[in-house]
């Protein structure tokens, strides 16, 4: 029996390893990925017509940040949404909603819980009717593994196919909205509803402006940068309607509203960033209102800042990019960004809180 134990050993080892390996799900550790839940609570997105087809209305821009809260979606996942909403107009086509890789890895645009549009969870047409309460519960099942645990790479898309381009965009006003992997019943208390800012009258941006917003947007989120380096941003996707606006209202400057007392440290590298299909604009920190470095001093004794009850208005001139944006553009987007090393990042202490920002004539 002695000669034949080695192998039972072996065995065990054996045994022992592949029990390690779980299911192969990567990060997300043996047995398969964690459940998760988030509940968003109530706010509203806006589809507008698909830049990439001639027909139908869009939104793909949650993502892991809020939504899959760094999950990665792997084949086999099963995610539940429980949805209350309406809508702004009658829309003519069922609406779909799945999940999508938007990442270079899988050409822009793989999707995650289809294998196309005609298998694709909907809701529809009959049922969405301006005004009119919905509910649903969508069940999603992934039929692709995420290219990684990016957030572009684990959207949730609304879609509208077979609709006129040239009928207003939707927004939907959704009342609860609740997504998870596994159970979701215990989704806790959404967060609070967002408050709305309004400047002080003394500093209010002139008639004509654009709101990018109703909501803070606190610039806490670090993103990997090039070396030893962390990349803190704030970015701003211009609607269609906000892109037309620039052009009809010569919207060239953007007011930027924030705290002084939710400033904290003194950082340098700032940019400034406006990219659309026909303009790639950048300006360093030299030319910002700030005065080079941004920290509260600089804010408190610039000329070019204005401060009223303790808010503080900063004016970035936008002429230039203005200049070669085209009405035609498909997209626009405006950065305002940083690069600090680690050791000048107050523990992952929010640098700046953007309480509100308007595009201004």
């Amino acid at each position: 029996m002695k000669k034949y134990s080695w192998i039972l050993a072996l065995l065990v080892a054996l045994a022992m390893v592949f029990v390690g390996c779980g299911e192969g799900n990567g990060p997300d550790g043996p047995g398969g990925p964690p459940d998760f839940v988030s509940n968003l609570g109530a706010f509203s997105i806006v589809m507008e017509a698909n830049a990439h087809e001639d027909e139908g209305f869009h939104f793909s821009s949650f993502n892991g940040a809020n939504l899959m809260k760094g999950n990665r979606v792997f084949t086999g996942d099963v995610f539940t949404l429980d949805i209350e909403f309406t809508v702004s107009r009658d829309i003519d086509d069922d609406l779909l909603i799945y999940l999508v890789d938007n990442t270079e890895a899988v050409g822009w645009w793989g999707q995650l819980s289809c294998t196309g549009d005609d298998d694709a969870d909907r809701i529809e047409a009959s049922e969405l009717k301006a005004g009119e309460t919905i509910s649903a519960t969508i069940t999603m099942t992934a039929v692709a593994t995420a290219s990684s645990a990016a957030a572009a790479a684990n959207k949730l898309c609304f879609e509208t196919k077979n609709e006129d381009q040239t009928l207003p965009a939707i927004t939907i006003n959704f009342t609860k909205f609740v997504f998870g992997r596994g159970d979701i019943s215990d989704a806790g208390e959404p967060p609070p509803p967002p408050v709305v800012f309004d400047p002080p009258a003394a500093i209010a941006p002139p008639a004509g402006s654009v709101k990018l917003g109703d909501f803070s947007i606190e610039k806490d989120k670090t993103l990997a940068g090039a070396g030893p380096n962390q990349e803190y941003q704030i970015k701003w996707e211009l609607s269609a309607a906000t892109r037309t606006a620039i052009i009809a209202n010569d919207l060239e400057k953007l007011y930027v509203y924030v705290d002084l007392d939710d400033v904290t440290g003194g950082f340098g590298g700032w940019q400034i960033i406006f990219q659309s299909n026909s303009v790639s604009w950048s300006a360093g920190e030299v030319n910002a209102p700030w005065g080079g470095w941004l920290g509260k001093s600089n804010l408190e004794t610039s000329p070019a800042i204005d401060i009223e009850d303790g808010i503080v208005r900063i004016v970035i001139d936008l002429s230039g990019p203005i200049a070669g944006f085209q009405a035609s553009d498909g997209y626009a987007n405006i950065f305002i960004q940083t690069q600090a090393a680690p050791a000048d990042i107050h523990n992952g202490e929010v640098l700046i809180k953007v309480l509100g920002a308007y595009l201004a004539p």
